[in-house]
């Protein structure tokens, strides 16, 4: 399973917390790091994410199971609902989450509404067809109504304006009578847009990004034929 968490801190506008910079980082990009959080705070994390809001701090996270386990915020592994909120000690869920903030020197003031959440993000979605035709209309899906990113790699803003772009080029080919060719153009550009993450982008997006436009070509490395 893949588990997230959430935490939302109060961010009061001090020197300091101005001065906080973002950062997304994941364990296999900065195992020490993540092994001295560890030792320290005895979460043991996957990816971790900080994002600085007006009036407060975001963290998102993926501890492991073990590590939940371990730390009692879950309090039984072998209930059918694992995330079930019978099954989630919120208060341990909690600390667990200030020490994290904490280790990276953020305020660890919960705020009172959505302060910390815990989530299931293993069932990723996709659609089968991205295009199709409804009676003489050509539809097709973009963003995540196509396919839910993998969050901690931050696929979801790529992906999305990725398929946006493509969306609006099959739409173009559309409108010019060719509806067929932009179902075989939206089957084609999804088929590489699935398969681009960290470790496969060099084999998939073309590098000079200035060049890119409503052309798969300019954005997509494209097989011949």
């Amino acid at each position: 399973s893949a588990i997230g968490v959430i935490a939302n801190f109060k961010n009061s506008r001090s020197p300091h917390e101005i001065a906080m910079r973002q950062f997304s980082w994941a364990r296999q990009f900065n195992v020490p790091l993540f092994s001295d959080l560890e030792k320290t705070t005895q979460v043991n994390l996957e990816n971790v994410v900080y994002y600085k809001a007006q009036a407060h701090h975001y963290m998102v996270m993926t501890p492991t199971k073990k590590c939940l386990l371990d730390l009692g915020v879950l309090r039984d592994n072998g209930s059918a609902g694992v995330l079930h909120r019978s099954n989630v000690d919120v208060q341990r869920l909690s600390a667990m989450v200030q020490r994290v903030g904490g280790f990276f020197n953020i305020t660890t003031e919960l705020c009172e509404s959505q302060g910390v959440a815990i989530f299931d993000f293993s069932g990723v979605q996709r659609l089968e067809n991205p295009a199709v035709m409804v009676g003489d209309i050509f539809a097709c899906a973009a963003g995540d109504a196509l396919l839910e990113p993998f969050w901690p790699e931050g696929l979801g803003i790529m992906r999305g304006w990725l398929s946006a772009l493509d969306a609006a080029s099959a739409i173009v080919l559309a409108m010019t009578g060719r509806k067929e060719e932009a179902i075989g153009q939206m089957a084609m550009t999804f088929n590489v847009l699935k398969s681009v993450a960290a470790q496969t982008q060099a084999a998939c997006l073309q590098k000079d990004i200035r060049q890119y436009s409503l052309d798969p070509r300019t954005r997509y490395i494209l097989g011949k034929g």
